[in-house]
């Protein structure tokens, strides 16, 4: 009896996760995001580093929208990785216009005195307001130095 409640209750489930998502309001497009790394990231005799990265967020739609909450993380890298980050925002980005938002942020090195060759991938999952509606964008990038 609960497994065939559990097989037809799936359905259901999957039909209210998917409505759940609302769509983009009228006028709005996905804006372009450049993420400016931290430049050459030294450890020292340690295996963790701060770094600050610079992520830029340009509006080329015909709506403001706001920045609410930035991610950053550094999925797949082998010699380095970031620490997750999160920070909450309430940056508004007329039509037309840029802001730039800066994150501090840790880098753990796999070992010891490491010298990084491998340039830094970062994954920066936005989420922003446009027209009352909560929109998620997730951009992976090879930051600039």
């Amino acid at each position: 009896m609960r497994r065939q409640f559990a097989l037809l209750s799936l359905p259901l489930l999957l039909a209210i996760g998917c409505s759940s998502n609302p769509k983009p309001p009228a006028g709005y497009v996905r804006p372009e995001v450049l993420v400016r790394g931290p430049g050459p990231i030294f450890f020292g005799s340690g295996t963790t580093a701060p770094v600050t990265i610079d992520v830029q967020i340009a509006n080329s739609g015909s709506m403001p929208i706001t920045v609410r909450r930035v991610r950053i993380e550094s999925p797949g890298m082998s010699q380095y990785s970031l620490a997750p980050t999160t920070r909450e925002y309430r940056e508004t980005i007329a039509s037309g216009q840029m802001a730039m938002v800066s994150m501090s942020a840790t880098a753990y090195a796999s070992r010891a005195r490491l010298d990084p060759t491998e340039p830094l991938l970062i994954r920066a999952v936005v989420e922003l307001e446009s027209g009352g509606v909560w929109i998620r964008e997730v951009y992976t990038i090879r930051a600039e130095r």
